[in-house]
């Protein structure tokens, strides 16, 4: 029962990672019914206030599991819930990732310089 799963996730990963705007994800998770660990995850995207799709490994005292899921980022952190597929549990991670800023507004255009005042600069002398 593990192969299918296995291979879905694996399928997944590689997906994930061939993406462009990929990010990455370092934080703890926690399997209903299970341990608490860390998790490195791979997230579908860098944009902040985004859904993604995450797929990752986790380490567990007492052992590794593998897990896909979904997730939102946030500024600079990471929240997903997704299935461990080793230990066939569900699982819930927060961490910090790698988003990226959203891009800045545009420069405004320079104002052009106002034509001069030919009057007030003494340019004409007002002798003759």
């Amino acid at each position: 029962m593990k192969t299918p799963w296995l291979v879905a996730g694996s399928t997944a990963l590689a997906c994930l990672n061939a993406h462009a705007g990929a990010a990455f994800m370092f934080g703890i998770s926690h399997n209903f019914g299970g341990d608490t660990g860390v998790t490195f995850k791979i997230l579908s995207s860098d944009k902040r206030d985004k859904p993604v799709l995450a797929a990752g490994v986790s380490f567990f005292p007492k052992g590794v599991g593998f897990d896909v899921g979904v997730g939102y980022n946030f500024t600079r952190t990471t929240v997903t819930f997704g299935r461990d597929l080793l230990r066939e549990r569900y699982q819930v991670a927060w961490g910090v990732s790698s988003t990226r800023c959203p891009p800045a507004p545009p420069a405004p255009a320079p104002m052009a310089a106002p034509p001069p005042d030919f009057e007030d600069s003494g340019f004409f002398d007002s002798s003759f």
